[in-house]
């Protein structure tokens, strides 16, 4: 059957028994746009939950409902964040994609700053949205700077910039792209050109990580210039030019001159950390190669490690399919295959798992490299207390009373690595991600070990 018609079926059964899409909302315990998307067709269908419920409902047996939905019809891709170009590999419960490409085609000229820790899944929104777009045709037209291994001046990111518009314009590049002697006004003329020459189109510029560009630009003042330039683009009434961007730190564009203006006209999208619902939401609608039997318990320990951050959660199923693909692997999945499998993913030494050791080798390097480049020694110091602590860390213990690390940890919590929690006048703190305490414990058990190993004597 086609894909429209459990939308079509929903709507006429409700309305059959003369509810509103709110009422059908609270017997079901879901949100009234939850419900608007279902019969609309443009949302994820209901999980396995919501389906015995609407069978209840409806008076339809489970297999009846499982027709009208289609077996595959609500399948996403299992791929990781950042290998994510398609909706069909995205999991947007929040339907963020919509939103923000209705922002960037609206009537007035938009910018918008995705926000995001690392393999949270920004640059899969960025891509999606991106592709959203027709190529060749519309109005429209998208340009993506490229900034993985570059290191910019202002000279390369805005010649890079003007002759990619010029070029999906379909007009010759002019020299002012080449020259090596930049010129702002030179390059605001070209700009300006374009729109006289073709004044239908709009363009779309798309920067990921602009914050690591920035940091990683020939100099302060080209970093601090880039800046001002994608400022000018966005407010200038003259230049129909829409801005989506994504970043870590939006303190770090705010400390650049202009900065705090710039990123105050920005609308900002935080990409979110799941709730435990949305989560196992997200899990039973993974596309797997073998049929995986999650207990319930399972589940809760799954979002205990992942802490609902969508990198973890994929990795975790993942590395459940790859030893039940595995000679004499179990497909039944309970608490304690989720706690041995994330032990062979973090210390491959201590598991028989073979096969999710596999996982070992890029998920080490990939925490490691952001635990050393994207926390300060003092969040370090923090996580490592928490970590040594077991499970709660008050504010007022000694270590962190006397370091005045309680704002070092309200950072961690707004990142969304750790949980607070208000007990007897106190702030107490949690993980909320946990596999970085494991990977934490054995992180610094390994830089100890090799802190005492001694070169061999010739």
């Amino acid at each position: 059957m086609a894909k429209s018609d459990f939308s079509k079926w929903l709507k006429r059964e409700r309305q059959q028994r003369s509810w509103s899409q709110d009422e059908l909302a609270q017997k079901l315990r879901i949100s009234r746009a939850t419900v608007n998307r279902w019969e609309k067709g443009v949302t994820l269908l209901p999980s396995n939950e919501l389906r015995r419920q609407l069978c209840e409902l409806f008076d339809i047996s489970y297999d009846e409902l499982e027709l009208l939905i289609g077996k595959d019809s609500n399948k996403i891709e299992l791929v990781f964040p950042g290998e994510i170009h398609t909706s069909k590999a995205l999991f947007d419960p929040r339907m963020m994609v919509d939103t923000i490409k209705s922002s960037l085609t609206g009537d007035n000229d938009q910018g918008v700053l995705l926000l995001g820790e690392r393999k949270f899944g920004k640059t899969s929104f960025l891509n999606c949205i991106v592709n959203l777009f027709p190529r060749n045709e519309g109005s429209f037209k998208t340009i993506r700077v490229d900034t993985f291994n570059v290191k910019h001046s202002v000279q390369s990111f805005a010649g890079q910039l003007l002759a990619r518009m010029y070029r999906r314009a379909g007009l010759p590049i002019p020299s002012e792209a080449e020259e090596h002697n930049f010129d702002v006004e030179a390059f605001f003329s070209a700009c300006e050109a374009i729109i006289e020459e073709k004044p239908d189109l709009r363009f779309v510029i798309f920067i990921d990580e602009l914050d690591s560009a920035l940091t990683h630009a020939v100099s302060k003042e080209d970093a601090a210039i880039i800046l001002q330039l994608l400022d000018r683009l966005l407010t200038d009434p003259s230049l129909p030019i829409c801005l989506l961007l994504t970043a870590t730190d939006a303190d770090a564009l705010r400390s650049y001159p202009g900065g705090v203006d710039f990123v105050d006209n920005l609308g900002i999208r935080k990409i979110p950390l799941y709730s435990e619902i949305e989560m196992e939401d997200l899990v039973q609608h993974l596309a797997m190669p073998v049929t995986l039997d999650f207990e319930q318990a399972a589940l809760n320990r799954i979002f205990f490690y992942s802490g609902g951050q969508i990198y973890f959660v994929k990795l975790i199923v993942s590395a459940c399919i790859a030893q039940a693909s595995s000679m004499g692997g179990t497909k039944r999945i309970t608490e304690q295959v989720v706690d041995d499998l994330i032990h062979a993913v973090i210390e491959p030494h201590s598991s028989s798992f073979s096969e999710a050791s596999n996982f070992h080798e890029t998920v080490f390097p990939t925490m490691s490299n952001i635990y050393e480049r994207h926390f300060s020694d003092q969040e370090k110091r923090f996580m490592r207390l928490l970590t040594e602590a077991g499970r709660i860390l008050q504010s007022s213990s000694p270590q962190v009373a006397q370091e005045q690390l309680t704002p070092v940890a309200n950072t961690l919590y707004r990142r969304g690595y750790i949980n607070k929690f208000m007990r007897g006048g106190e702030d107490e703190f949690t993980w909320r991600i946990g596999i970085w305490k494991l990977f934490i414990e054995n992180h610094h058990q390994l830089k100890q070990h090799k802190g005492q190993e001694k070169p061999e004597r010739g």
